[in-house]
């Protein structure tokens, strides 16, 4: 697995090693003492580098490109499975992860706490049942089932990066048995775990 991630780096990191050889090797070519042919010898160094920098862009976007816009495809996809709407350009800097036992789901939020993030957040969720938030969260970051970025815990679960936080838990919603919803006043930032038993 590791190899996998590290391969587009281990490529880009040869192809520009090969780029800044070339670009050495006609760096230290002779160039004429006149300033016609010293103009020329560095537009021709610019030339160069221009196309090893479009290289590189272009293997960087072939490597990188497909990886990030399957990110940003599965962090709207799980959202949208949580609330039931696909988020808007008030929910900013997304992150998100799902897991899947023999006979559960579980999927973790996390987004800028902004004013507009949580109207409309407060909108999606207002027709669910409040419940009591209960340790859910904290179980699941003391077991070592959430991802590190959920920095939602209370002193107790290991993580505690959130010592002021508001919690609300919800019933009923869009097939979940149970979502948690943290707002973090520390790191101004909303965690959302949502649990639910596969059919």
């Amino acid at each position: 697995m590791w190899s996998l991630l590290f391969l587009p780096l281990i490529v880009l990191l040869f192809i520009g090693s090969v780029a800044l050889a070339v670009v050495l090797v006609v760096w230290r070519r002779p160039i004429q003492t006149s300033a016609q042919g010293s103009t020329a010898a560095l537009g021709r160094i610019a030339w160069v580098g221009v196309a090893l920098a479009s290289v590189l862009a272009g293997f960087a976007a072939l490597f990188f490109g497909p990886h990030l816009l399957a990110k940003l495809a599965s962090s709207e996809k799980h959202f949208t499975e949580v609330f039931g709407a696909r988020p808007s350009g008030a929910i900013q800097n997304l992150l998100t992860e799902a897991a899947t036992d023999k006979d559960s789901r579980t999927i973790y939020l996390s987004f800028s706490a902004t004013l507009n993030a949580g109207h409309e957040v407060g909108t999606l969720i207002s027709r669910a049942t409040p419940t009591e938030p209960g340790d859910l969260a904290d179980s699941a970051i003391t077991a070592g089932l959430a991802p590190r970025w959920f920095a939602a815990g209370n002193n107790w679960s290991g993580r505690a990066n959130c010592p002021s936080q508001r919690r609300n838990a919800y019933t009923d919603f869009n097939s979940w048995d149970v979502v948690v919803l943290i707002h973090c006043q520390s790191d101004g930032r909303v965690y959302v775990m949502a649990r639910g038993r596969l059919n």
